[in-house]
C-alpha cells in the first residue's frame, strides 16, 4: 500500500505541470483569437470630427448664405479612427475648402446634399490615402446640416 501512494504523489507534480500548462496554452489561444478580431474588425467604428463645420458658401448677390453641418466618419478599425483625430487640421482644412466652394443653390436638393457626402467622402480618403498611405475611413455621414 505504501508503494502505491508514494507513486501516486511522485505524479501530482506532473499532473499539476500539465494543468498548468494546458490553461496557459488555451489562455495564450484566446488572447491570439481576440487580437485577431479586434485587427479584422466587422463592426463599424464612427467619430464625430468636431467642432462643427460653419462655412461662408459662394454668393453672387448681396445676401450671404452660411452652412453649418456636423459629419461623422465610419471605418472598421481604431488605428483609422485614431488617425483622423491625429491628423484632425488637415483633413479639416480640406473640407472646408471644398464646402466653402459651394453655393446654396447647389445644395438645395436631397440629391445634391447626397453628392456633397460623396464628396466629402472622397475628399476625407484622399487626405488620408496622402498622410497615412491608405483611404482609411468608409463612409462620412452628416448628422446634422444648415443652411442659413
Amino acid at each position: 500500500m505504501l508503494s502505491i501512494v508514494s507513486k501516486t504523489s511522485r505524479l501530482v507534480p506532473f499532473y499539476l505541470l500539465l494543468l498548468l500548462s494546458s490553461l496557459s496554452f488555451f489562455s495564450y489561444a484566446e488572447e491570439q483569437e481576440d487580437n485577431a478580431s479586434s485587427e479584422n474588425n466587422d463592426t463599424a467604428l464612427y467619430y464625430e470630427l468636431h467642432p462643427p463645420f460653419i462655412v461662408n458658401l459662394q454668393h453672387s448677390g448681396k445676401k450671404m448664405h452660411f452652412l453649418k453641418i456636423r459629419i461623422q466618419v465610419q471605418a472598421f478599425s481604431e488605428e483609422i479612427i485614431n488617425a483622423v483625430k491625429e491628423h484632425n487640421a488637415p483633413l479639416r482644412d480640406a473640407i472646408i475648402m471644398l464646402l466653402s466652394s459651394k453655393k446654396k443653390k447647389d445644395l438645395s436638393t436631397a440629391r445634391e446634399k447626397e453628392t456633397l457626402r460623396k464628396d466629402i467622402t472622397a475628399t476625407i480618403q484622399a487626405a488620408l490615402s496622402d498622410i497615412i498611405g491608405r483611404k482609411g475611413i468608409e463612409e462620412a455621414y452628416f448628422t446634422s446640416f444648415l443652411i442659413q
